[in-house]
């Protein structure tokens, strides 16, 4: 008897499955809410286990390619994460729920705190449960895509350049469009930064271990940045650090993290064979005119790049004291050779209940960050002059010796012989005390600093600039915050909420910068400025700015649904004339809770 073909059937049919768990299929679905029926729009799907995701349009449809067996994972802020199965169906709608307790979780706020049910303002917040598993190297990272109306973009592939965040859009056509930063209560100054030789300007944030951070509130329009006076203008990014929790064994970790990168868009340039032949074939050359040699400039600048991250941290706390520890050290190559990032940090935050009315503490961060640069990319000594040198140029002798490649650069010489290193060491920290005299009033007064030491030092060997050339830049920053703020809040007759803050600011900057330069090396082994022998452009210059401000906001809430909310801050600043040195900033805002209504 012949069974060949029945069991070729079966080997088919086995096929056959096989084939179909693992094409892919497109699934679709519709995501709304369990609460009203309504379509979410901007909700995350991700397979999960992998990087592939979609977000839900205005109409809360999606369409994402996966295979049976696998997991879609639908997360939204606010709601419960749902994880369905793929199945042998390919349309998959799901209904999310409202997370138990998110209308009462309390959130930072400018100067205090909110529940997010009373919050009229318009503010995003950006929990450690959506940014707990991102390894991130610099916080801009964490804050890719989590939250609405906020862009961020690197600004180049260079290691460490500074990232353009904008919230809400540009809102201004001349100034710059960059947010005030607040860490822990202290506001950054981001001017402190190098612009020698054409490098890119550093990442403000940079100094800031993403590790560190508890949690963001993105504060986006003028009712939640009017309290913060002119700052504000472009919107307010609040970032809270870690802490300890009350009677919480001490909790040890450990985590070590490793990645690569590449370029993802590279030009496809003619090697050498192929550019002589077209230079024969345009009448650009002669036979025999173009030199024989080849050298492939692109592939010698990129490379893979490798990073590794390994962070220690220690929390917990007891009935009084909670407390949270961390170090970070951080090496990153990028995809360009001679781009190097170095970071090293730590952090301690403790906090102590003396009694029932008084709390003190202490937050304080400790950065390095030492970064081999490149200049920009269009620069003529970076990746450009690999594309724009001819693809014959040797970028060395017979000897070995690096030899001048003419306008476009000898990008090789530079990487192996120039210097340009860029070094900064950065405190930011607080002390505060707080005290509760009576029931329902809280006094608290905050002492900060932003302390940053800057260096930029750059040296070019004779190959790369006639006679050689070096500068160097540094620059000290001191910034002192003192505030004193009141919180009163209270409920009354269980209808009537009310919440009032006042408070006084004050902040004093001091500024100094030395900048020398010089031309003409006799030797290449002569690295310090002061060797050279025509003395360039220098400078020294001291600076500095006073601000105060006082502010006050209220608001008040009536049978959980109807709320208001004004805020108020007057301004003066050292930065203007004595007839134009105060400014008044305020703002109103006000809600309707809707779904609380017994229609």
């Amino acid at each position: 008897m012949n069974t060949s073909k029945p069991f070729g059937v079966f080997l088919f049919l086995v096929f056959s499955t096989q084939l179909a768990f693992t094409q892919n299929r497109t699934i679709t679905g519709t995501v709304t809410s369990a609460s009203n029926d309504s379509a979410l729009f901007g909700v995350n799907i991700i397979v999960k286990g992998t990087s592939r995701g979609e977000q839900t349009d205005l109409n809360g449809t999606y369409s994402i390619d996966a295979k049976i067996g696998e997991v879609l994972v639908f997360s939204y802020i606010g709601q419960t994460t749902v994880e369905v199965l793929i199945g042998e169906s390919d349309t998959i709608n799901v209904s999310m729920t409202e997370s138990v307790g998110v209308l009462d979780e309390v959130i930072i706020i400018a100067y205090g705190e909110q529940t997010k049910q009373k919050l009229v303002q318009s503010t995003s917040i950006v929990a450690n449960r959506d940014i707990k598993d991102i390894p991130a190297l610099a916080p801009q990272e964490l804050l890719q895509g989590q939250a609405a109306g906020v862009q961020v973009v690197n600004s180049s592939g260079v290691l460490g350049s500074s990232p353009v965040i904008k919230i809400r859009g540009a809102a201004s056509l001349t100034s710059g469009g960059r947010p005030l930063v607040v860490v822990d209560g202290v506001p950054l100054d981001d001017t402190n930064r190098g612009f020698s030789l054409g490098s890119q300007p550093l990442n403000p944030l940079g100094d800031i271990n993403p590790n560190d951070i508890e949690s963001f509130s993105i504060l986006k329009d003028a009712s939640a940045t009017a309290i913060y006076g002119s700052r504000g203008a472009n919107g307010v990014i609040l970032i809270t650090t870690k802490k300890g929790r009350k009677n919480q064994p001490t909790r040890l970790s450990l985590n070590v993290s490793t990645s690569w990168n590449e370029s993802t868009d590279q030009l496809d340039m003619m090697n050498a064979d192929q550019f002589r032949e077209y230079r024969l074939i345009t009448g650009l050359a002669q036979p025999g005119q173009d030199p024989e040699t080849s050298f492939d400039w692109p592939g010698s600048v990129f490379r893979t790049g490798f990073s590794q991250q390994v962070q220690f941290n220690a929390s917990g706390g007891g009935d009084q004291t909670t407390f949270h520890i961390s170090g970070t050290a951080l090496n990153e190559e990028g995809f360009l050779i001679g781009n190097t990032l170095k970071r090293l940090s730590g952090r301690i935050n403790l906090e102590h209940e003396m009694n029932d009315w008084v709390k003190f503490g202490i937050n304080l961060g400790v950065t390095r960050n030492n970064n081999d640069r490149l200049f920009t990319e269009n620069s003529s000594r970076s990746l450009t002059s690999a594309y724009l040198i001819q693809p014959w140029i040797l970028p060395r002798d017979e000897n070995g010796n690096f030899v001048s490649t003419g306008f476009a650069g000898n990008v090789i010489a530079a990487e192996e012989l120039d210097i340009l290193y860029a070094e900064t060491v950065r405190n930011i920290g607080n002390v505060f005390v707080e005290l509760t005299p009576i029931k329902n009033l809280k006094f608290r007064s905050f002492f900060g600093i932003d302390r940053s030491v800057y260096e930029e030092f750059s040296r070019a060997v004779e190959v790369n600039v006639s006679g050689g050339f070096a500068d160097d830049l540094v620059v000290q920053q001191n910034r002192f915050v003192f505030n004193n703020t009141l919180n009163y809040s209270k409920t009354f007759n269980a209808t009537h909420d009310l919440a009032l803050t006042a408070g006084m600011s004050y902040e004093e900057t001091d500024r100094r910068s030395i900048y020398v330069s010089g031309t003409g090396f006799l030797s290449d082994d002569q690295i310090n400025v002061i060797s050279a022998s025509t003395p360039g452009f220098s400078y020294n210059t001291t600076g500095g700015s006073r601000l105060v401000g006082y502010f006050g906001r209220a608001n008040y809430a009536f049978k959980d649904k109807y709320i208001a909310e004004g805020s108020f801050r007057r301004d003066g600043s050292s930065k203007f004339g004595e007839s134009n040195r105060y400014g008044t900033f305020y703002a109103f805002g006000a809600g309707w809770i809707i779904s609380k209504e017994s229609f």
